[in-house]
């Protein structure tokens, strides 16, 4: 899934509420300084009413005039001269209001003059030392979360195409290769990115790497749309270098890498508020969760432990977003050496596909194992999973390692969003499903018509599953 790239106004939300914070401070400092560090109980209301418009007005002249665009490539007297001219506009039009309003006569002018003055002392500072902050942690490679981008080049415009594209220093997203059609470059680096395969290597790195998004720049057309087509169909994000596009492709924008204009293209998008609200509900549930999982402990482990003595809880690398891997953990439904004898019992798997799945399981635990799995209560701790930001609550089920190297191309869309505890197909009648193929496509389903709303839904509707006892997988 890809997220929409926001206005200036959204993508630097972090420099709007630090702004208006430092405004309105500024503000109840000059007054109080005005009025002897009082308030006098007659312009109270005054005082709270202007201040109120003063941070409505600071707020619509940063939006209007996109003020945050390309903030992080100002340099320090730049961002003086914005911050001078958004502060005076904003006391500006206030003047006005009050002027409109016949209200002009109760705000002093120390009190105007005061607040600009302490808002560009205090503003200027903080923007340069935040802004600073933020520089140093996207000139480092490891930060957590962050797009691993493949380059998929011409040879023969290679060194142009890389010094367009890497211009710019403070990218959100690393590089994490380049992909040409000259096989004799493979190994070579350009700016410390490594060129990691050539066309007919292209598909073996991908599947056993990680890659959230390709950016495309070749010239021949056919070549071209092929390649659109095979990312498109594992879910990775596309970017299309903007000197030839395809008016069929879906969700398509005009976005900007570096200093290369390129058309994005993707299976789902979701616009950053989005994506923000389903990561606060993760952390919501997550907190709950863990709480519940807590008191469940009490009851569950003293009986694991009678049925098999060992550890209580399960934990097993699983792939999640992209092919990002994760420590996944559970309440031990399971006999110590499950996973060896899952080889014995290959034979009797009831899945076609990848997966693996079998009635009645000799491997799970006497009375507490069925009844933890029948109540889904062998999950719970994977609400630590998502506090962490591993899965979701509503996503795809995370395969495992082994099933994930058996994957087929088009297998991998289902990795383009975060795993989830539960998810469309867990909701769907999972355990009438034998094809791994129709868990890919209702996976694929969920992934391209995502919302808010169908999250919701889906929650809801795994409550009437674990309530009719439905099991899990």
């Amino acid at each position: 899934m890809h997220r929409k790239t926001s206005n200036s106004f959204i993508k630097h939300l972090d420099f709007l509420i630090i702004d208006m914070v430092l405004l309105a401070g500024a503000y109840v400092l000059a007054f109080l300084i005005r009025h002897n560090w009082t308030i006098p109980k007659y312009l109270f209301n005054y005082f709270i009413q202007f201040g109120i418009v003063l941070l409505i007005v600071y707020l619509l002249i940063a939006i209007i005039s996109s003020a945050y665009k390309d903030i992080l490539h100002r340099n320090k007297w730049r961002e003086l001269i914005q911050v001078i001219l958004q502060v005076v506009v904003t006391l500006v039009i206030l003047l006005l209001y009050l002027y409109l309003t016949k209200q002009s006569q109760i705000l002093s002018r120390w009190v105007y003059l005061l607040t600009a003055l302490l808002a560009i002392v205090l503003i200027w500072p903080i923007r340069v030392l935040w802004k600073h902050w933020i520089r140093m942690r996207l000139l480092k490679n490891n930060i957590s979360g962050r797009e691993q981008m493949l380059l998929i080049l011409d040879a023969e415009s290679l060194e142009a195409s890389t010094e367009e594209i890497f211009n710019k220093k403070y990218q959100t997203y690393d590089f994490c290769g380049i992909v040409t059609d000259d096989p004799s470059r493979v190994g070579e680096s350009i700016d410390n990115i490594p060129i990691v395969a050539d066309i007919n290597g292209l598909e073996d790195y991908v599947l056993s790497n990680i890659v959230d998004a390709v950016l495309i720049s070749v010239q021949n057309s056919l070549e071209q749309s092929l390649l659109i087509q095979y990312f498109l169909e594992m879910g990775v994000v596309v970017n299309i270098a903007i000197m030839s596009s395809d008016s069929a492709l879906p969700n398509a924008r005009i976005e900007e890498i570096g200093d290369m204009f390129v058309i994005t293209t993707s299976n789902s998008t979701a616009a950053a508020w989005q994506l923000v609200v389903k990561r606060l509900a993760d952390i919501v549930g997550g907190l709950i969760g863990c709480l519940i999982t807590g008191i469940a402990f009490l009851f569950v482990a003293p009986q694991i432990k009678k049925a098999d003595p060992g550890p209580v809880f399960f934990h097993q690398t699983r792939i999640g977003k992209n092919g990002r891997r994760f420590e996944l953990y559970k309440f031990r439904s399971m006999y110590m050496d499950a996973e060896e004898r899952k080889a014995e019992l290959m034979h009797l798997n009831e899945m076609e596909g990848p997966m693996f799945k079998i009635k009645d399981d000799p491997r799970i635990l006497p009375k507490i194992g069925t009844r933890i799995r029948n109540w889904s209560i062998d999950e719970l701790p994977q609400f630590w999973n998502i506090l962490k930001g591993d899965m979701s609550l509503v996503g795809t089920r995370p395969p495992t390692v082994e099933e994930f190297a058996c994957y087929e191309p088009h297998h991998r869309a289902r990795l383009s969003f975060r795993p989830g505890l539960t998810g469309l197909w867990q909701v769907s009648g999972r355990n009438r499903i034998d094809e791994f193929e129709e868990i890919v496509r209702l996976d694929t389903e969920y992934i391209k018509n995502w919302s808010i709303k169908e999250d919701i839904f889906i929650i809801l509707k795994t409550f009437v599953v674990v309530l009719k006892r439905k099991g899990s997988m």
